[in-house]
């Protein structure tokens, strides 16, 4: 079966994302007070809202936030600011 190895290809592609975000949030601490973390993840809504940057996915037991960002206002936002 080909859905076996692409879930495990997908978990591992979400650790290497936390390990990324984790060492990122280590380097910002040895100069500045963190006082939260938010993993930002992009996410396609169906019917996104105009001005919504998005929504807590979920919270990791070790306190990172998974926010599921509007990709489609953000890339909006920024395609507006460089025109």
């Amino acid at each position: 079966m080909l859905i076996l190895p692409q879930l495990k290809i997908m978990k591992n592609l979400k650790q290497i994302y936390i390990i990324k975000q984790l060492s990122y949030e280590f380097s910002l601490q040895q100069t500045h007070k963190i006082s939260q973390n938010k993993f930002f993840i992009p996410y396609y809504y169906q019917t996104p809202s105009p001005n919504c940057l998005g929504e807590v996915g979920k919270i990791l037991p070790n306190g990172i936030v998974i926010f599921k960002a509007n990709f489609f206002y953000i890339q909006h936002q920024y395609l507006q600011e460089n025109l």
